[in-house]
């Protein structure tokens, strides 16, 4: 594996996330979604895994500035999108 391959930039997605300690319904919600897309990537699934993806961006986007700073729903949003970007080359 690739040092910034998308598995592994999901993991690292998911250990952000955790460290930020937030309110662990919407830490689990977030990581939940991260999780599928990465096990969707590991079954050769890029398409379950950018709808994956997508949904987490939603819900990152309904969550910013209520549940998240807007600076970190920007970084979510800009990291998910660049996995989306590396799944689809």
């Amino acid at each position: 594996m690739e040092p910034w391959s998308p598995p592994t930039m999901i993991k690292t997605l998911v250990r952000t996330i955790s460290f930020w300690n937030l309110n662990k319904g919407t830490e689990n919600s977030l990581t939940s979604k991260l999780q599928a897309a990465y096990r969707s990537l590991d079954m050769e699934n890029q398409n379950a895994s950018i709808g994956q993806l997508t949904a987490f961006i939603n819900e990152v986007e309904a969550l910013k500035d209520k549940k998240l700073t807007t600076q970190q729903a920007d970084q979510l949003i800009s990291e998910a999108q660049r996995i989306i970007v590396l799944i689809q080359e």
